[in-house]
């Protein structure tokens, strides 16, 4: 069998050089995609930055773009996410489970320490509507250093988004189970790869005076080249490269290529599988680990409605109506010109003089921008449904199938959202884990009591996969507080004021009180507490309430059945009177 005179070549050259090439070839076949991505940020941008000014083609008084971008995106995220972590199926160990909600506890404190919402998820869903959102998961193990921007803690775990110009994936793979090699470029301070003591073979690096690399990188978009060059100076930085070798399992880091070819660095990763990074995306095309961004796919009607409404606009301020007169008629032109609105001019030939306008756009140009206008709505999850702009039918029926479909489509992008998240979070989980020095004094709620409990590796239970873990859902959703009223009024009247004689006989009541203080903090309702007042005696209020007994004795003769639609208009005074006995009260005392 002839030997492969590529494979020869290539095994000649040391490991690092092999994997420098393939950053390369990387490089170069997104290299369109990410001049593309440039284009699309341009026009979101909407010419806002220098750097967009230079470059814009189409100015956009209509930036469907924008609006687009700020109808979904707090569809998928707006607030940081609320984990749900449960003994995984067919462990029995209440410890587990109990400990679980402590570990829920916990991941909330470091989502709110990382301001993961703000910082990862809402960015890296508007990095994946342009292009592909990409978030490397790791803990610092030592040294406090700033990386993407964020200065990151000795121990503390970290989620942090990678740019697509940044990200470095394998352009043989046709699924991200098939990367041989996955890793991004970053920038560190010279000093601090040559003092770190984490670094080797950093002799032929090349100082870089430049704040970002590549002319494709969102900086040249909101930064322009010269205003910042000043800035550069203070700040000499070099070019490292991370990748993760799946089948080692280890993170390997390499120069760029052409300054040095030997390993500067190389750690295990100490997470679990999968890798430090995940990538969010909506529409995969097959055999490509690169998918189709959203708004590439509105971009061709962006430019053509934008290119028409420019069109229009130029056409409306060159309209104008004059007078045109015969010549040897100036005296009648000099009468018209001077008088004024409502008065009487004689003239000496009245069809010497007439009025004419020019300009003006066609009138055929309207109805075709709102077809465009339309069609873009119908785009992805229908915008102006979604938005709650418009409704696009003339009967309720309709309106709520159109309403089903938009939902279906938006709820496909919320799915991958949460599945790329709830892969982040159990990464965290994870570091957070196996951090033996981490102790969280937590408080958690138990039965209606405040318990105080600890977060620490003393406390844990079980292994760290014996859980499962997900995501409450809708919990990254922000909803106003009129909303919040709205579905809790809906909560209580649909559920459990229907149900309430059944919970009263199994030893549960309404707390009134407590649920009128919930309903009036969503109304922002401040002086409840003044007005109304519980009339409970004392004792009965340091001990709760009473749960109801059942009472003893033989129904009386001629008794109806409740459960019969003549007798359910009583339920409303059954619930009433239960809740006065449970109260120690009677009807007449009331």
């Amino acid at each position: 069998m002839a030997k492969n005179s590529l494979d020869g070549e290539s095994r000649k050259k040391p490991f690092p050089k092999r994997l420098q090439q393939a950053v390369v070839t990387w490089q170069r076949y997104t290299q369109d995609m990410r001049a593309c991505r440039k284009r699309m940020l341009q026009h979101y941008a909407n010419d806002w930055y220098a750097g967009g000014r230079k470059d814009a083609r189409t100015p956009q008084p209509l930036n469907l773009i924008d609006r687009a971008v700020q109808t979904i995106a707090p569809y998928l995220v707006s607030k940081n996410p609320r984990a749900m972590i449960s003994p995984r199926a067919g462990l029995n160990n209440p410890n587990v489970s109990s400990f679980g909600k402590t570990l829920e506890l916990a991941l909330a404190h470091l989502f709110d320490e990382i301001k993961l919402a703000e910082n990862t998820l809402r960015p890296m869903v508007i990095q994946s509507l342009f292009g592909m959102g990409i978030v490397k998961t790791g803990i610092m193990h030592s040294h406090k250093v700033e990386i993407f921007g964020n200065l990151h803690d000795v121990g503390q775990p970290y989620s942090d988004i990678v740019d697509f110009d940044d990200y470095i994936g394998d352009v043989a793979a046709r699924n991200r189970q098939e990367m041989r090699i996955e890793g991004h470029k970053y920038r560190l301070p010279l000093w601090y790869v040559r003092d770190s003591g984490l670094y080797k073979n950093f002799d032929r690096l090349k100082p870089d005076l430049r704040l970002y690399g590549d002319d494709t990188r969102p900086e040249t978009v909101a930064k322009e080249d010269g205003v910042v060059s000043e800035f550069r100076e203070l700040y000499p930085s070099v070019e490292l490269m991370d990748i993760w070798i799946p089948l080692e399992d280890v993170i390997i880091t390499i120069p760029p290529d052409d300054q040095g070819d030997k390993i500067m660095r190389q750690v295990d990763w100490d997470g679990p599988e999968g890798g430090p990074f995940d990538v969010l995306g909506y529409r995969h095309f097959p055999d490509s680990i690169i998918p189709i961004p959203p708004v590439y796919t509105w971009l061709d009607l962006n430019n053509i409605v934008n290119s028409m409404i420019v069109k229009m606009r130029d056409q409306c301020l060159r309209e104008k109506t004059i007078g045109i007169y015969q010549l040897g008629a100036d005296e009648d032109a000099k009468r018209i010109k001077d008088s004024g609105h409502g008065d009487l001019v004689g003239l000496a030939n009245a069809e010497s003089f007439k009025e004419f306008t020019i300009g003006g756009f066609n009138d055929q140009s309207f109805p075709f921008v709102g077809f465009l206008l339309s069609e873009f709505a119908k785009t992805g999850p229908n915008m102006d449904i979604t938005g709650g702009k418009q409704s696009m039918a003339k009967t309720l029926g309709q309106e709520q199938m159109l309403q089903s479909n938009a939902a279906r489509e938006i709820d496909d992008m919320v799915h991958q959202m949460y599945e790329t998240t709830k892969s982040v979070m159990r990464k965290l989980a994870w570091f957070l884990w196996t951090d033996p020095l981490i102790v969280l004094p937590l408080i958690k709620r138990v039965m209606g009591v405040d318990l105080q409990v600890e977060y620490s590796d003393a406390t844990k239970e079980g292994d760290f996969f014996d859980y499962t873990f997900d995501i409450e859902p809708y919990s990254m959703m922000r909803m106003n507080p009129d909303m919040k009223y709205q579905k809790l009024s809906q909560f209580v009247t649909g559920f459990i004021l229907p149900t309430a004689q059944i919970a009263a006989q199994q030893g549960t009541v309404l707390n009134v009180p407590e649920l009128a203080k919930e309903f009036a903090r969503h109304l922002n309702i401040s002086t409840m507490d003044d007005w109304y007042m519980s009339v409970m005696p004392p004792m009965m209020q340091g001990a709760g309430m009473n749960p109801y007994q059942m009472q003893q004795g033989q129904p009386k003769v001629g008794m109806t059945d409740q459960r019969m639609p003549e007798n359910q208009g009583s339920n409303m005074n059954n619930m009433i009177q239960q809740q006065n006995r449970v109260q120690g009260k009677t009807t007449a005392e009331l």
